[in-house]
């Protein structure tokens, strides 16, 4: 009898092994094909800088400020490899400032994520605009918890009026007093 049981017990841990290596799960990258309009425009932000005195930051954002490329499979160089041939050096300085961005969505919010041309390592920025308390807010984070960098209102008003104001829903850096 308990021969039968655990035969059956391996018998079943055996199929659901077959099963389940034989599963693979492939997301689909998201591409996209032409700079996203919500982003576009003149953003301000109002905190603190590194030396910690106030600040109002501008960031224009449009597609011969941000370089963006539609994606398409390339040669990316190693910075340990970098270009030999004269073609090799022509296409590298082309593309060095491009970005290229892919969608994806967290907590039911579409993100962009933008990465450089001949990006090797690193997370990319992210990027998402919605609404927020009647206010159009561009947020930006990085790293891969996609860890909050600030928040852009369409107005200086706006920005000196929310400061560095942190939202529900978003994963901010600690900070550090």
């Amino acid at each position: 009898m308990h021969k039968k049981i655990y035969l059956s017990i391996l018998l079943l841990t055996v199929c659901l092994f077959i099963v389940f290596s034989n599963t693979s799960v492939q997301a689909k990258t998201n591409y996209i094909h032409k700079f996203p309009k919500s982003l576009k425009g003149t953003w301000y932000s109002y905190g603190k800088d590194v030396d910690g005195k106030n600040k109002m930051n501008k960031l224009v954002i449009n597609e011969k400020s941000f370089r963006f490329h539609p994606y398409k499979k390339h040669r990316v160089f190693i910075g340990c490899q970098p270009p030999k041939t004269k073609h090799e050096k022509e296409f590298y300085k082309k593309t060095e400032k491009w970005l290229y961005g892919i969608s994806f969505n967290q907590k039911g919010h579409e993100w962009i994520k933008f990465y450089g041309w001949q990006q090797q390592a690193g997370y990319g920025g992210n990027y998402n605009v919605r609404m927020i308390n009647g206010h159009k807010v561009l947020s930006i984070g990085d790293g891969a918890g996609n860890w909050i960098c600030g928040h852009y209102y369409q107005s200086k008003k706006l920005a000196l009026k929310m400061g560095s104001r942190h939202y529900h829903g978003f994963k901010y850096y600690p900070t550090i007093k």
